[in-house]
């Protein structure tokens, strides 16, 4: 019984995929920006900051998306100090 419930979800997974000939957007870039305000337990150890994020993403298939983002707030734990590591420069 386990085999035949294997090929019924390939065969279902696999029409997922099978969507006409549509067009469709494969690339998905955003970019975004704003202010970081910390609320609640978070507010006394960080400040007010500006807010920056950036995302992409490829679409495989018309409902099918892989995905990839960054998101920084600037100075918020107000470190003025750096690490020096071996990785990178």
């Amino acid at each position: 019984m386990k085999p035949v419930a294997f090929v019924l979800c390939a065969l279902c997974a696999r029409l997922g995929f099978a969507q006409p000939d549509e067009w469709y957007p494969h690339h998905n870039v955003t970019i975004g920006g704003g202010a970081a305000l910390p609320q609640m337990d978070i507010r006394g150890p960080l400040d007010d900051a500006p807010y920056f994020s950036v995302g992409y993403g490829y679409r495989f298939a018309r409902y099918f998306q892989a995905e990839s983002g960054m998101d920084v707030a600037f100075g918020a734990a107000g470190v003025r100090d750096y690490l020096v590591t071996d990785l990178g420069y």
